[in-house]
Protein backbone atom coordinates (compact mmCIF):
# COMPACT_ATOMS: atom_id res chain seq x y z
CA UNK A 1 0.00 0.00 0.00
CA UNK A 2 2.78 2.72 0.78
CA UNK A 3 3.84 1.88 -3.15
CA UNK A 4 0.34 3.70 -4.51
CA UNK A 5 0.79 6.40 -1.77
CA UNK A 6 5.00 6.94 -2.92
CA UNK A 7 3.64 6.71 -6.49
CA UNK A 8 0.56 8.97 -6.64
CA UNK A 9 2.93 11.55 -4.11
CA UNK A 10 5.24 11.48 -7.01
CA UNK A 11 3.16 11.95 -9.76
CA UNK A 12 1.22 14.32 -7.93
CA UNK A 13 3.97 16.52 -7.43
CA UNK A 14 5.08 15.80 -11.66
CA UNK A 15 1.89 17.49 -12.08
CA UNK A 16 2.06 20.67 -10.58
CA UNK A 17 5.91 21.56 -11.91
CA UNK A 18 5.00 21.16 -14.59
CA UNK A 19 5.11 23.51 -17.80
CA UNK A 20 1.71 22.30 -18.80
CA UNK A 21 -1.66 23.65 -17.34
CA UNK A 22 -2.09 22.51 -14.06
CA UNK A 23 -5.61 23.40 -11.98
CA UNK A 24 -6.14 23.13 -8.56
CA UNK A 25 -9.79 22.73 -6.82
CA UNK A 26 -10.95 22.83 -3.29
CA UNK A 27 -14.24 20.57 -2.99
CA UNK A 28 -16.51 20.33 -0.32
CA UNK A 29 -19.38 17.78 -0.67
CA UNK A 30 -21.52 14.82 1.01
CA UNK A 31 -20.57 11.05 0.67
CA UNK A 32 -22.93 8.60 1.50
CA UNK A 33 -21.07 5.09 2.30
CA UNK A 34 -22.56 2.13 2.73
CA UNK A 35 -20.21 -1.07 4.26
CA UNK A 36 -21.14 -4.73 2.67
CA UNK A 37 -20.27 -7.38 5.31
CA UNK A 38 -20.23 -10.78 5.61
CA UNK A 39 -20.62 -11.78 8.82
CA UNK A 40 -20.44 -15.23 9.47
CA UNK A 41 -19.36 -18.32 11.86
CA UNK A 42 -19.75 -20.73 9.56
CA UNK A 43 -21.69 -21.21 5.89
CA UNK A 44 -25.13 -21.58 7.33
CA UNK A 45 -24.85 -18.03 9.32
CA UNK A 46 -24.16 -15.19 6.18
CA UNK A 47 -25.83 -11.96 6.31
CA UNK A 48 -26.74 -11.76 10.17
CA UNK A 49 -26.60 -7.90 10.51
CA UNK A 50 -28.67 -5.07 7.87
CA UNK A 51 -26.10 -2.56 7.71
CA UNK A 52 -27.32 0.87 6.84
CA UNK A 53 -25.32 3.71 5.22
CA UNK A 54 -24.38 6.87 6.88
CA UNK A 55 -23.86 10.24 4.89
CA UNK A 56 -21.07 12.42 6.30
CA UNK A 57 -19.26 15.81 5.00
CA UNK A 58 -16.40 15.02 3.08
CA UNK A 59 -13.60 17.79 1.75
CA UNK A 60 -10.14 17.68 0.04
CA UNK A 61 -7.74 19.35 -2.42
CA UNK A 62 -8.15 17.89 -6.11
CA UNK A 63 -5.09 18.58 -8.99
CA UNK A 64 -5.59 17.90 -12.51
CA UNK A 65 -2.91 18.22 -15.21
CA UNK A 66 -3.62 18.76 -18.69
CA UNK A 67 -2.30 15.83 -21.08
CA UNK A 68 -4.21 17.04 -24.01
CA UNK A 69 -7.52 19.25 -25.21
CA UNK A 70 -9.57 15.94 -24.19
CA UNK A 71 -7.38 13.93 -21.65
CA UNK A 72 -5.83 15.32 -17.95
CA UNK A 73 -4.46 13.61 -15.26
CA UNK A 74 -6.02 13.42 -11.43
CA UNK A 75 -5.10 13.32 -8.13
CA UNK A 76 -5.07 14.73 -4.90
CA UNK A 77 -6.09 14.35 -1.15
CA UNK A 78 -9.45 13.94 0.39
CA UNK A 79 -10.91 13.44 3.98
CA UNK A 80 -13.73 10.88 3.93
CA UNK A 81 -15.79 9.44 6.79
CA UNK A 82 -16.98 5.75 5.65
CA UNK A 83 -18.95 2.89 7.77
CA UNK A 84 -22.72 1.71 8.27
CA UNK A 85 -24.80 1.62 10.80
CA UNK A 86 -27.49 -0.88 12.75
CA UNK A 87 -30.31 -0.66 14.35
CA UNK A 88 -32.90 -2.60 16.47
CA UNK A 89 -36.39 -1.61 17.71
CA UNK A 90 -40.08 -2.39 18.42
CA UNK A 91 -42.84 -0.27 19.48
CA UNK A 92 -44.75 -0.17 22.44
CA UNK A 93 -48.54 1.40 22.74
CA UNK A 94 -48.53 4.39 24.77
CA UNK A 95 -52.52 6.17 25.04
CA UNK A 96 -53.01 4.26 22.23
CA UNK A 97 -50.38 5.43 19.68
CA UNK A 98 -47.69 3.11 18.97
CA UNK A 99 -44.00 4.20 20.13
CA UNK A 100 -41.15 3.02 18.08
CA UNK A 101 -37.96 2.71 20.75
CA UNK A 102 -34.56 0.84 20.16
CA UNK A 103 -31.39 1.52 19.94
CA UNK A 104 -28.64 2.45 17.39
CA UNK A 105 -25.11 1.28 16.52
CA UNK A 106 -23.01 3.79 13.81
CA UNK A 107 -19.77 2.54 13.07
CA UNK A 108 -17.79 5.82 11.61
CA UNK A 109 -14.33 5.65 10.12
CA UNK A 110 -12.04 8.98 9.18
CA UNK A 111 -10.23 8.26 6.31
CA UNK A 112 -7.34 10.50 4.15
CA UNK A 113 -7.71 9.36 0.72
CA UNK A 114 -5.44 9.94 -2.65
CA UNK A 115 -6.87 9.21 -5.67
CA UNK A 116 -4.98 8.80 -9.04
CA UNK A 117 -7.76 9.56 -12.18
CA UNK A 118 -7.59 9.77 -16.29
CA UNK A 119 -10.06 11.99 -16.95
CA UNK A 120 -11.79 12.97 -20.41
CA UNK A 121 -12.80 16.49 -21.03
CA UNK A 122 -16.44 16.79 -23.58
CA UNK A 123 -15.19 20.20 -25.19
CA UNK A 124 -18.41 21.77 -26.67
CA UNK A 125 -19.47 24.44 -28.12
CA UNK A 126 -20.84 25.98 -24.61
CA UNK A 127 -18.38 27.16 -21.91
CA UNK A 128 -19.26 24.23 -19.69
CA UNK A 129 -16.55 21.42 -19.84
CA UNK A 130 -18.30 17.99 -18.89
CA UNK A 131 -16.36 15.14 -17.95
CA UNK A 132 -15.88 11.84 -16.47
CA UNK A 133 -13.04 10.08 -15.03
CA UNK A 134 -11.95 6.47 -13.54
CA UNK A 135 -9.19 5.01 -11.52
CA UNK A 136 -7.66 3.56 -8.05
CA UNK A 137 -7.22 5.44 -5.16
CA UNK A 138 -5.90 4.41 -2.03
CA UNK A 139 -6.46 5.37 1.71
CA UNK A 140 -5.84 5.16 5.22
CA UNK A 141 -7.98 4.74 8.54
CA UNK A 142 -6.91 7.46 11.09
CA UNK A 143 -9.63 7.24 13.58
CA UNK A 144 -12.46 4.75 14.36
CA UNK A 145 -15.56 5.07 16.71
CA UNK A 146 -18.55 3.20 17.77
CA UNK A 147 -21.41 5.14 18.52
CA UNK A 148 -24.24 3.54 20.15
CA UNK A 149 -27.51 5.58 20.45
CA UNK A 150 -30.76 5.24 22.20
CA UNK A 151 -34.31 6.13 20.01
CA UNK A 152 -37.69 6.85 20.62
CA UNK A 153 -39.32 10.34 19.72
CA UNK A 154 -35.71 11.63 20.02
CA UNK A 155 -32.22 10.04 20.27
CA UNK A 156 -30.20 9.60 22.93
CA UNK A 157 -26.39 8.79 22.91
CA UNK A 158 -25.63 6.17 25.15
CA UNK A 159 -21.99 5.29 24.55
CA UNK A 160 -18.91 6.58 22.13
CA UNK A 161 -16.08 4.34 21.84
CA UNK A 162 -12.74 4.56 20.08
CA UNK A 163 -12.09 1.81 17.64
CA UNK A 164 -8.83 0.39 18.14
CA UNK A 165 -7.43 0.22 14.37
CA UNK A 166 -3.61 -0.24 15.23
CA UNK A 167 -4.86 -3.82 16.61
CA UNK A 168 -4.34 -7.02 14.06
CA UNK A 169 -8.05 -7.15 13.42
CA UNK A 170 -8.34 -4.42 10.83
CA UNK A 171 -7.00 -3.20 7.31
CA UNK A 172 -5.88 0.62 7.89
CA UNK A 173 -4.84 0.92 4.72
CA UNK A 174 -7.75 0.13 1.89
CA UNK A 175 -6.96 0.00 -2.00
CA UNK A 176 -9.96 0.84 -4.25
CA UNK A 177 -11.31 2.04 -7.05
CA UNK A 178 -13.81 4.71 -8.37
CA UNK A 179 -15.19 6.79 -11.10
CA UNK A 180 -16.72 10.18 -11.20
CA UNK A 181 -18.78 12.42 -13.62
CA UNK A 182 -19.30 16.62 -13.29
CA UNK A 183 -19.09 19.70 -15.08
CA UNK A 184 -16.74 22.89 -15.23
CA UNK A 185 -18.18 26.16 -15.21
CA UNK A 186 -16.07 29.08 -15.75
CA UNK A 187 -16.50 32.36 -13.62
CA UNK A 188 -14.50 35.22 -12.81
CA UNK A 189 -10.65 34.17 -12.82
CA UNK A 190 -11.50 30.63 -12.29
CA UNK A 191 -14.12 27.68 -12.24
CA UNK A 192 -16.65 26.35 -10.03
CA UNK A 193 -16.85 22.18 -10.44
CA UNK A 194 -19.81 20.05 -9.86
CA UNK A 195 -19.54 16.77 -9.80
CA UNK A 196 -20.95 12.89 -8.96
CA UNK A 197 -18.74 10.15 -7.83
CA UNK A 198 -18.78 6.31 -7.12
CA UNK A 199 -15.76 4.65 -5.43
CA UNK A 200 -15.79 0.85 -3.80
CA UNK A 201 -13.01 -0.69 -1.56
CA UNK A 202 -10.88 -3.32 -3.26
CA UNK A 203 -9.84 -4.51 0.52
CA UNK A 204 -11.62 -5.74 3.53
CA UNK A 205 -11.94 -3.47 6.55
CA UNK A 206 -12.05 -6.56 9.35
CA UNK A 207 -8.66 -8.75 8.33
CA UNK A 208 -7.93 -12.43 8.34
CA UNK A 209 -6.89 -12.46 12.39
CA UNK A 210 -10.41 -11.34 13.40
CA UNK A 211 -12.52 -14.42 15.03
CA UNK A 212 -15.22 -14.65 12.57
CA UNK A 213 -15.00 -14.42 9.28
CA UNK A 214 -16.66 -10.38 8.60
CA UNK A 215 -15.28 -8.65 5.51
CA UNK A 216 -16.54 -5.36 5.22
CA UNK A 217 -15.95 -3.29 2.09
CA UNK A 218 -16.69 0.45 1.85
CA UNK A 219 -18.83 1.74 -0.89
CA UNK A 220 -20.45 4.97 -1.36
CA UNK A 221 -21.54 7.67 -3.66
CA UNK A 222 -20.54 11.05 -3.33
CA UNK A 223 -21.61 14.60 -4.15
CA UNK A 224 -19.27 17.46 -4.41
CA UNK A 225 -19.55 21.14 -5.46
CA UNK A 226 -16.18 23.30 -5.50
CA UNK A 227 -13.98 26.10 -6.92
CA UNK A 228 -10.68 26.00 -8.71
CA UNK A 229 -7.88 28.32 -10.42
CA UNK A 230 -5.54 27.00 -13.56
CA UNK A 231 -1.88 28.03 -13.57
Amino acid sequence: MKKWITTAAFILSIMTISQAQTTVTGMIGVHSSMTSANISINEDDKGLLDLKPITTFTGGIVVDHTLDKRLSVSSGLYFRTKGFQVSEGTSVDVLGLDLGVGVKATTALSYIEVPLMLKANFNNSTSIIPYAGIGPSVSYATKGTLRTSATAILNFNVSETDINLASNNYNRWQLGGQAVAGAVIPYGEGHWSAEVGYSASFTDLVSDDFLIEAGGRHRGVTFSVGYGMSF
